[in-house]
């Protein structure tokens, strides 16, 4: 019994040697590598926080600038249609009075051509009625009176 006993610590003392201190080695460095793997999960969530912040912070910076671009080409779409309007204004306003022009001097044309026939009108039938050639002066009563009385009508 003395012989097994003796086997016995001798075979603890050799386990103890050659398989628990190695295999506490291995679990030591186990333990140290899921502790130095879980502080660089923990700076890796860290960071992410922080690029997650700061990707927040890129997009308010970038929906601002959006919203000054967009306001800007408001402003500038809105410039151009009251330049655009204004031009188009003034080309109109151009080409009424250019029209009323155009109808003022046609009118007054208009006027002289039917005053000439009128007037030619006015001494053939005072030629005939009549019945003799009538004077320059005679021609120039007869034609304002007639012009008098056309105004009036």
């Amino acid at each position: 019994m003395v012989a097994q006993v003796f086997h016995f610590l001798l075979l603890l003392v050799l386990l103890r040697i050659f398989a628990y201190r190695p295999l506490l080695r291995v679990l030591d460095d186990r333990k140290r590598l899921v502790a130095d793997q879980v502080e660089a999960a923990e700076r890796d969530r860290e960071a992410a926080g922080l690029l997650r912040q700061r990707r927040e912070e890129i997009l308010a910076e970038a929906r601002e600038q959006a919203g000054l671009i967009v306001a800007h080409a408001e402003s500038e779409a809105r410039e151009r249609a009251e330049g655009i309007l204004s031009q188009a204004e003034g080309a109109a306003r151009e080409l009424k009075a250019r029209t009323i022009a155009e109808i003022e001097q046609e009118r007054a044309d208009t006027q002289a051509d039917i005053r000439g026939e009128l007037t030619e009108l006015v001494v053939l039938g005072t030629q005939r009625l009549i019945g003799k050639v009538i004077d320059n002066a005679d021609h120039e009563r007869l034609v304002a009176e007639s012009l008098r009385e056309v105004g009036r009508k």
